[in-house]
């Protein structure tokens, strides 16, 4: 659905901007959906489902042109950010969150049926109306700044990790947030993260391994006859571990 020119898509009063080609702006969904750092744009299009969907997407053609890729990032000016087709807007608000999802659907449907209305400017000829306009225009930008004020640490403690690529030991991922790797270890098992199963090895829970935190590698030993059993961190897991563990920096 390409909508330029026509009625505004406005989502809880955020503008979605759209470039030449019609794509939308996920960096303005960011906004709209609260801001938090963990789910940005660009950490969405490292999952390999998503990278999957946009291959699919370009092989099928969906997008209005062959010529017309679903998927831009413009770097610098005034139009930067990651622009996508209608499918990955949808596949985005999806992964923030189910309601927001369901936002975004609504919103998309209201416009092309009309239903959504072009919003009114205030009458500046009017002082009372302008001033009015002025202070809840300041308001919403305080409370953004307030917002990103507040999730910056954690979004700082994230960008240290987040370009790892591959997977990692327990160990390492300790090293890497900055925790103590034993003492990390045991705070996994305390909070029923890890088991120890008959061998006395660390096995993630099996809900931890559905959710793709976690994967389990087996070796064998050819002189001992025995399998080795090693629980290696997805980039998926460090995300999550670091979100969950931020407060304890410098503490374990």
């Amino acid at each position: 659905m390409s909508n330029q020119g026509l009625t505004p898509i406005i989502i809880d009063s955020i503008s979605i901007k759209q470039d030449t080609q019609g794509r939308f702006c996920l960096n303005d969904l960011h906004k709209a959906a609260g801001g938090d750092p963990l789910q940005r744009p660009q950490l969405w299009l490292r999952n390999k489902q998503t990278q999957d969907l946009v291959d699919e997407i370009t092989d099928a053609q969906i997008c209005a042109t062959p010529k017309i890729q679903p998927l831009e990032v413009i770097r610098g000016g005034l139009n930067q950010g990651t622009y996508a087709c209608e499918e990955l807007v949808y596949a985005y608000a999806m992964w923030i969150s189910p309601s927001f999802h369901l936002k975004v659907i609504r919103t998309f449907k209201a416009v092309v049926k009309g239903e959504l209305k072009a919003p009114q400017l205030p009458n500046f000829s009017n002082p009372a109306e302008a001033a009015r306009a002025w202070a809840d225009e300041y308001d919403g930008r305080l409370l953004a700044e307030n917002k990103v004020t507040e999730l910056q640490p954690k979004a700082n403690f994230v960008d240290l990790y987040v370009e790892a690529q591959g997977t990692e030991s327990l160990e390492e991922t300790g090293k890497l947030l900055g925790l103590r790797p034993r003492k990390f270890i045991q705070r996994l098992r305390e909070d029923k993260i890890l088991r120890h199963n008959a061998k006395g090895q660390n096995i993630p829970y099996q809900p931890y391994l559905e959710r793709e935190y976690f994967t389990v590698k087996t070796s064998i030993s050819r002189e001992r006859s025995m399998t080795y059993q090693h629980t290696r961190v997805t980039a998926k897991g460090r995300e999550w571990l670091a979100e969950k563990y931020s407060y304890l920096k410098g503490k374990l």
